[in-house]
């Protein structure tokens, strides 16, 4: 039945958001200069395209910023890496490098 199906899939995700909000805390970022959660990431790539990757959860997406997550493989190749830094990273297109040139605290 479709509508036990959606149901079963709703209470799961408000589940979720219960997990996230419950577990959620509230930290302030230290600039140190390198890529960590909490902070934006410039990067270049090898044709020289220059973009920004905000380092944060799924949760935290920021309409606007491409999101690095962390527990995903850019993100998690992003962390700790600094300007001048180069960082590669496996995806399913294949292996992908970004220069690092800036990194900065979001301030939202």
């Amino acid at each position: 039945d479709t509508a036990k199906n959606d149901q079963g899939l709703m209470e799961a995700r408000i589940r979720q958001l219960k997990h996230i909000i419950d577990n959620a805390h509230v930290s302030e970022v230290e600039h140190s200069g390198v890529v960590a959660v909490g902070t934006i990431a410039t990067v270049v790539d090898g044709d020289g395209d220059e973009m920004e990757f905000f380092i944060a959860p799924a949760e935290n997406k920021v309409p606007g910023i491409l999101l690095a997550s962390p527990d995903r493989p850019l993100g998690d190749a992003l962390l700790g890496a600094g300007p001048g830094d180069e960082v590669s990273y496996e995806a399913p297109g294949g292996t992908f490098t970004y220069r690092v040139v800036g990194v900065r605290v979001y301030k939202g």
